[in-house]
């Protein structure tokens, strides 16, 4: 991946991010070699711990990169032949009536595959075991893995991104190849993952992030290539974007987007982050003033995107920070006052926010620990007192629900440590949840998390009309959001009817045998309300 003109080789230097390409450059060097199995040597833990101003061995580790031919995008359509019967030409009823059971099955199947998971589902990418293993969050916090897991997701798994509607999850193979594979696959109601037909498909050298938008554009660094990958998600395809891939600056190494699909955030690994607007078919523009500098010399690292998308804040990594900057109208970013904030731990690497957007989380990968700051009304950061809770290990990654904290403790190999997960008290203080750690593969490291109603934007609902005719109440949702989406309607407050959106962002409930007075709320977003009078 390194190459000349970067400012920094595979060998020891004095530039403090080595650190992080410290395992690729090993890995390439064994892929040259032809081996896959790696050095445990003390010698090769010295080399890496020159690269590392701290006891770190690596960051982005990978254990095996020799595991035959890697298989290629490839795919096509699938042809259904009617079966041979006694009539001329092959066909009788009774075959057409078979092949129609078949047809209808398989199309049942793909539909059971493709859905929106009903429950708070968490996955996890292990970068070493090639898989990814998939929990239901329960109310207490504990996860229970669910029936299947964990999915094979292929060799050395690195980042995942899920869509808004938590139909398809993305995985990004991080190897010793050139060219890298992306695999798309459809989630089941329960989170069972299926590959899509045509997965693999192939992105560009070193993808260390991944993001969906809203609009299904999905986004791929490529830090070995210094470009930015897009694609559109067509179906159950991934189509490269206009112009995709499009030259970046120096390592790109991860990317978050505006809660609204608009823009698009890539940090670089020499200190800046990188805006673009995204359009729904894929196509990016580079933002102005973009680059925007990062304060400081040691790295940037996960960029994220506050949920109401006013502020996006960036881990500094050894400079123990965070930049903070305002979002403009029209995408550009202006630094917060008082940024960089600094978060008195060590190596501040990964962020997660809540859904609700009152705590930023910081994973440290030299002091081994996760804290809390709390995000005041103008974007500013302060650390939460008593909120530093040490891993005792290597903490990779970060996800939060409004409730709870997860994060991965990537420090065994086999078997891997797991999810340890935290209660997020009210004012930002976290509390172990019992039972953690929870064993998930070797080497878990990202993360996401689907909440069927944590996507929910409730300014994307647009209308809500309520009618009764003849004792029949009839409730219409007129919305912007996604295809599938399920919103629940409660009538008087009591009972509720689950309504799923169609691709216009319509869905309508029905309550028969009504008299009197109603009103019909919107269960996710209460304020959303209508009433009608039934007689």
């Amino acid at each position: 991946m390194p190459r000349a003109g970067h400012g920094w080789k595979c060998s020891t230097g004095s530039f403090e991010p080595a650190w992080r390409i410290a395992s690729w450059c090993d890995k390439k060097r064994r892929a040259r070699r032809g081996g896959g199995v790696p050095s445990r040597t003390r010698s090769h833990r010295r080399t890496l711990r020159a690269l590392v101003p701290a006891r770190r061995v690596s960051y982005y580790q990978v254990f095996s990169t020799s595991r035959g031919p890697r298989p290629t995008a490839a795919g096509g359509a699938s042809s259904t032949t009617l079966p041979s019967g006694n009539t001329p030409g092959g066909f009788t009823m009774k075959s057409a009536l078979s092949t129609l059971v078949t047809l209808a099955t398989g199309l049942a199947l793909i539909c059971h595959a493709n859905a929106q998971p009903q429950q708070v589902t968490l996955f996890v990418g292990n970068n070493v075991s090639d898989t990814v293993t998939v929990f239901t969050v329960n109310p207490d916090g504990t996860l229970a893995e669910i029936e299947g897991s964990p999915f094979p997701a292929g060799e050395d798994v690195t980042a995942l991104a899920l869509t808004a509607d938590g139909r398809y999850l993305a995985a990004t193979n991080a190897g010793a190849a050139q060219v890298e594979e992306l695999w798309l696959f459809q989630v089941g109601e329960g989170g069972a993952l299926s590959p899509a037909p045509k997965a693999p498909f192939l992105t560009g050298d070193g993808p260390l992030g991944l993001a969906f938008t809203r609009n299904d554009v999905l986004l791929s660094p490529a830090a070995g290539d210094d470009e930015l990958h897009v694609f559109k998600l067509t179906g159950d395809e991934l189509l490269p974007g206009p112009g995709s891939p499009h030259a970046v600056g120096n390592f790109p190494n991860e990317v978050a987007a505006t809660p609204d699909g608009r823009f698009a955030y890539s940090s670089h690994l020499f200190g800046s982050v990188e805006g673009f607007s995204v359009s729904p078919e894929g196509e990016i523009q580079t933002l102005p003033g973009s680059p925007y500098p990062i304060p400081g010399t040691r790295g940037a690292f996960e960029v994220i995107v506050s949920p109401d998308g006013r502020h996006v804040y960036v881990g500094m990594g050894l400079d123990n920070a965070l930049a903070g900057y305002e979002v403009e109208p029209d995408g550009s970013l202006t630094g917060l006052p008082g940024s960089p904030f600094p978060t008195g731990q060590t190596s501040a690497v990964n962020l997660a926010m809540d859904p609700s957007g009152r705590f930023v989380f910081v994973c440290h990968v030299v002091s081994d620990s996760v804290m809390t700051m709390k995000r005041m009304p103008d974007g500013t950061l302060e650390a939460v007192p008593g909120s530093v809770r040490v891993i005792g290990s290597d903490v990779r990654k970060a996800v939060a629900s409004d409730d709870y904290l997860f994060v991965t403790d990537e420090s065994s190999i086999d078997p891997g440590v797991g999810v340890m997960v935290y209660e997020i008290e009210p004012d930002g203080k976290l509390t172990l949840v019992d039972g953690s750690p929870f064993a998930a593969g070797a080497r878990p490291q990202d993360m996401v998390l689907f909440d069927p109603a944590a996507g929910i934007h409730c300014g994307d609902v647009r209308r809500l009309t309520a009618s009764c005719k003849n004792g029949k109440l009839k409730a219409r949702l007129k919305t912007r959001l996604a295809e599938g989406t399920i919103l629940h309607l409660s009538n008087n407050g009591g009972e509720i009817i689950p309504v799923a959106l169609n691709r216009r962002g319509k869905g309508k409930a029905t309550w028969r045998g009504q008299s009197g007075d109603h009103e019909v709320c919107v269960v996710e977003c209460p304020e959303v309300c209508n009433s009608a009078d039934c007689g």
